[in-house]
């Protein structure tokens, strides 16, 4: 994913040891605590799953324009999820094998426009590893509900997470945000 938005590849080990549970920099690039708490202001890592996508902006050598430009393309949630193939960017098409050029990638967007795959694992199966074929998907289970409300010169933005089970029709909040992602 770094190289296709064209992003530094040292991001992912910096991301990798900031989600660890140790204090080990065993990951090239990485930091820990050590290096987190001698900036100003000093901060520790978080050393377990990312709970807001915005934690990404405290990753040594993330900066406000790689932040802006990998925003769009990955999410935080509370487990690991599949990808679904009907609504994912075409970076993130990109992202899930070297078979899928950029030529590729915009052609599964035009032929899901008419409602869909028929059969993404048909589609998929010539183009993406068989190990990773199992966090492909053609659903969601998780989305974000953002509303923004102006009164006047006042605007304000509230973010839900929401969470809907296969099979049930009641859907959850998970988390709320008022101004942030």
């Amino acid at each position: 994913m770094l190289t296709i938005l064209g992003l530094e590849l040292r991001l992912a080990g910096i991301c990798a040891d900031w989600l660890d549970a140790d204090q080990s920099e065993s990951i090239p690039d990485g930091a820990e605590d050590p290096f987190y708490t001698g900036l100003i202001p000093a901060y520790r890592t978080a050393n377990q799953r990312i709970s807001n996508i915005t934690e990404l902006a405290a990753l040594d050598g993330m900066d406000r324009a790689s932040f802006e430009i990998l925003l769009p393309h990955v999410t935080a949630l509370p487990e690991r999820t599949t990808i679904n193939v009907n609504t994912a960017t075409p970076e993130v098409l990109r992202s899930l094998g070297p078979n899928i050029d950029e030529s590729d990638a915009e052609g599964l967007v035009s032929q899901r426009e008419a409602g869909g795959f028929v059969d993404y694992a048909a589609v998929f199966a010539p183009l993406v590893d068989q190990d990773l074929q199992q966090w492909i998907s053609e659903t969601s289970s998780y989305f974000q509900l953002k509303a923004v409300v102006q009164i006047d010169t006042v605007r304000i933005s509230l973010f839900t997470v929401l969470h809907r089970d296969a099979g049930r029709p009641a859907v959850t909040p998970i988390s709320r945000s008022l101004g942030t992602i």
